[in-house]
């Protein structure tokens, strides 16, 4: 929620600091326009990635919490059964936890977890190399 609201008042400020030096209404109306155009792309990001995720890099500690299921049964993605969750509309394939796991063979019942770890690919799915899992 800190990167939303810093972008959000950074978006306000270019607003009001370029708006009220601008020389005539079209040069306004582009900085306006900018400033909202930073202040959507901010609310995307957090809506596509959760605040936890603060619109995390590879490489990046995260910690997640959103519902388990299998990256290739529930979700629809990879060629083969894997730990997985979502988080919003986004799908994080959990390296780590192997298939002979009580949270691997625990997957299809759709509970809430939190997992901790770094996040290691941002393609479609996601990946995050797990640390810790706890299971709600």
């Amino acid at each position: 929620m800190r990167i939303f609201s810093l972008i959000a008042v950074l978006a306000l400020v270019f607003a009001l600091g370029c708006g009220s030096q601008a020389e005539n209404s079209d040069e306004a109306a582009a900085t306006d326009h900018a400033a909202e155009a930073v202040a959507d792309h901010a609310a995307d990001a957090v809506a596509d990635h959760g605040t936890d995720a603060q619109v995390a890099a590879v490489g990046d500690a995260v910690n997640l919490t959103g519902t388990a299921g299998c990256g290739h049964c529930t979700f629809g993605k990879g060629e083969g059964c894997a730990m997985a969750m979502q988080l919003n509309d986004v799908v994080y394939i959990l390296d780590g936890i192997d298939e002979d796991t009580e949270a691997f063979n625990e997957r299809l019942a759709g509970n809430q977890i939190t997992v901790a770890g770094t996040l290691s690919d941002i393609g479609d799915p996601h990946h995050i190399a797990v640390e810790s899992y706890e299971a709600h």
